[in-house]
């Protein structure tokens, strides 16, 4: 480059920026400047080069130099001022146009000049707009937010005072505020869930329902939320749906020991047995606290489950019941009182009966006709310790209560506290009416509250615990010598371990179904509970070696229960006409279907006891296995105790080849139905008052045994050799 001709130079420069090659020209124009500081065509072309490099800022200062040195140059003019407007210096602008104008710049440039200057100012305003829209939304979001961020303190404030209410038991206030909740806060879960809560206790369970289901919808991964509706769809026997949200809530909470007893007792209630002993050893392995009730309620659950299982030989049965006795005896505090003078032989006993089902339920039935005898002695005075939390009031109920010299509502005391007021109220016999079904009190009687504990008629089978002292049977049921070590209760045979009375709506026995049928009808009035997969498979083998006959299943909740057991049936070769299904009714009603039924048919395991007296009184046999077990033996005690051997199978095999025989043996079967109610009626356990009185003359002769010191033994109320029947 030759320094003394900066023009020359600054032509060479500008060829460079013209091919684009801005790094070479820039270089070039500093030179000169270097030895030309004010040549203006270098600092308006450096100028123009930075505006082209979009750094137009970096450009005014050559640009301005450029204008100085030579204002009478338009170019320079423009060059400036498109450099301002690019820099966003719009005012400066403005003033370096009027500045142009009075320097004499051309009307053409001042007029283009403008041009851009209105459209710099309109896109200005736009953007002040803009912007302000922008400040202003933004101020509205974060007011948004600010009162979201306030509700919520508020909503938690809230969902806080109501937990409170829940646990501190003001449940009226809770429901309240609950209710207040869901209607200012819909889109929250946790009042929904606990309003549901409180419907569901309060029995508006349809409302609860509906508003159970929304909390879940609300929070899906709230396993409490699921365990609610699961619970409140097992309760309305819906136990289908039930299941569904009932493993969704042990998949949320795994460790949660609720969660698998809720899941395990729905798979009980279908008959799922195994299942429901998985899900019940996973419950209690997670919680092992048995001084919590709802833990004994569990492993009785569990004990049910096991009962129930065809599978389980005897030896395991009986130690599955006797580690339940070891749990709760092992840390009991015996409450029992020494022997004293006070404890005459002839005195008036003060008999306690403890139970939930002091209402219109099978142990209430077969028990009244006894108390109503055992209340008319003098040398008896009889307590009732109700455990359930719901107070019947049906009329069974209210005869019960006005029978007892006094009825206590006891649902809401401590094991401890119950053992402590059945000991202070001088209770000299106490006897379980539960065993392992629901509201049983068993942890109480490993306290001893009493000098003598015995079980009858709740549950067919031991209690497992060495504290209870006797166990009241028949010989029917349990042959004296077979049964004893499957009992840690020493057995005590009476003429018939329970009294039957017929329904006060039972209609007349009606005629042989197969009479006009030609085929036989077989039936099933066992809870779901009963019908097993092994079940259904030896009742499924009947009716395929008999392919004109039918089944009906009461008792079966139409809410998809039937439809699984359907599926069930079909899986065995039974189609779907073949089953007659109802669901529950009343009693009037579900007696009247033994009009359509020409044999019943019982389950394995956990035989049929309630259910088989009720079809005997309607001239229905039951067609029974003979058990190992006491829990599957009911109905062959039954039937033995009114002569119906014939209906006693030694197998499955024979189950099948003794429906044969029935299903060819029409007149036979016809002469049974039509004396069978008198035949029971005419049996120990159609008389009550024989029945009491054999009650009453057992429980004296424990109390005998017991001031003289002796150890509890097995004994019969019947003269050796006596007939059982």
């Amino acid at each position: 480059m030759n320094a003394a001709d900066p023009d020359t130079a600054c032509a060479g420069a500008m060829q460079l920026q013209l091919a684009g090659q801005l790094d070479g020209a820039r270089e070039q124009y500093l030179r000169i400047l270097e030895h030309s500081p004010q040549h203006a065509a270098t600092h308006y072309c450096l100028g123009m080069l930075y505006v082209q490099s979009q750094q137009a800022a970096q450009g005014l200062t050559h640009l301005h130099v450029a204008l100085k040195a030579a204002p009478g140059v338009a170019d320079y003019w423009k060059g400036y001022l498109d450099a301002l407007l690019l820099a966003g210096q719009t005012a400066a602008a403005r003033e370096v146009l009027s500045l142009g104008v009075r320097q004499g710049l051309p009307g053409d440039a001042v007029a283009a000049m403008k041009e851009r200057l209105q459209l710099a100012d309109a896109d200005a305003a736009r953007q002040r707009l803009q912007q302000a829209d922008a400040d202003a939304e933004r101020l509205a979001q974060q007011r948004v937010q600010q009162a979201d961020a306030d509700a919520e303190q508020l909503a938690q404030q809230e969902e806080s005072r109501l937990l409170a209410l829940v646990s501190g038991q003001r449940l009226a206030e809770a429901q309240e505020l609950a209710l207040r909740l869901v209607r200012g806060y819909p889109g929250r879960g946790l009042s929904w869930k606990v309003l549901g809560a409180l419907l569901w206790g309060k029995g508006a369970r349809d409302e609860a329902l509906s508003v159970l289901r929304e909390a879940v919808r609300l929070s899906p991964q709230d396993a409490e939320a699921r365990m609610n509706l699961g619970f409140a769809l097992f309760e309305d026997e819906r136990f289908v749906e039930a299941e569904t949200h009932l493993r969704r809530a042990t998949e949320l909470a795994p460790d949660s020991a609720q969660a698998h007893y809720m899941l395990a007792s729905n798979h009980l209630n279908q008959g799922a047995v195994a299942q429901a002993e998985s899900g019940f050893r996973q419950g209690l392995a997670l919680n092992t606290d048995w001084s919590q009730r709802r833990e004994a309620e569990n492993l009785s659950n569990l004990l049910l489950a096991v009962a129930h299982n065809p599978g389980k030989s005897v030896a395991s049965l009986f130690a599955e019941h006797r580690a339940y006795g070891v749990c709760f005896e092992e840390h009991a505090r015996s409450m029992r009182d020494p022997r004293n003078g006070a404890r005459r032989l002839e005195r008036r006993l003060k008999l306690g009966f403890v139970s939930g089902d002091f209402y219109d339920h099978s142990v209430g039935t077969f028990l009244e006709p006894v108390l109503r005898t055992l209340v008319t002695s003098q040398e008896l005075e009889l307590h009732a310790y109700d455990t359930n939390p719901k107070r019947h009031n049906d009329t069974v109920a209210e005869r019960l209560r006005r029978t007892f010299f006094r009825s206590s509502a006891v649902a809401s005391l401590s094991d401890q506290e119950l053992a402590r007021k059945i000991h202070d109220d001088g209770i000299d016999i106490l006897i379980d009416l539960s065993g392992h079904t629901a509201n049983g009190r068993l942890p109480v009687f490993a306290h001893r509250p009493a000098p003598l504990q015995v079980s009858w008629l709740g549950y067919p089978g031991t209690t497992g615990l060495t504290a209870m002292d006797y166990y009241l049977a028949d010989a029917g049921w349990l042959p004296p010598g077979r049964f004893d070590r499957q009992f840690t209760e020493k057995l005590v045979y009476l003429p018939d371990r329970w009294a039957f009375e017929v329904h006060a709506a039972a209609p007349s026995v009606g005629v042989l179904p197969a009479l006009q049928s030609g085929a036989l009808t077989f039936g099933s009035f066992h809870r779901p509970m009963k019908l097993n997969d092994e079940v259904l498979a030896m009742w499924s083998g009947v009716l395929r070696a008999l392919p004109d006959s039918r089944l009906l299943l009461a008792g079966i909740p139409l809410t998809g229960s039937e439809q699984r057991l359907r599926e069930k049936f079909a899986a065995h070769g039974i189609l779907s006409d073949r089953l007659l299904i109802h669901d529950r009714c009343p009693m009037d009603r579900y007696l009247t279907l033994h009009h359509q039924v020409d044999l019943a048919l019982d389950s394995l395991a956990y035989a049929g006891g309630t259910t088989t007296m009720q079809s005997l009184c309607m001239g229905v046999p039951t067609l029974t296995i003979e058990g190992a077990t006491p829990q599957s033996r009911a109905g062959v005690g039954i039937l033995a105790n009114i002569g119906l051997d014939g209906f006693v199978a030694r197998d499955a095999a024979d189950f099948v080849a003794r429906a044969e025989y029935w299903a060819a043996h029409f007149s036979e079967l016809a002469a049974v139905r039509a004396g069978l109610r008198e035949r029971l009626l005419g049996s120990a356990a159609g008389n009550p008052a024989l029945i009491a009185g054999h009650l009453e003359q057992a429980l004296r002769h424990m109390w005998r045994r017991w001031l003289g010191g002796q150890p509890a033994q097995t004994f019969s109320t019947m003269p050796a050799g006596a007939e059982m029947r």
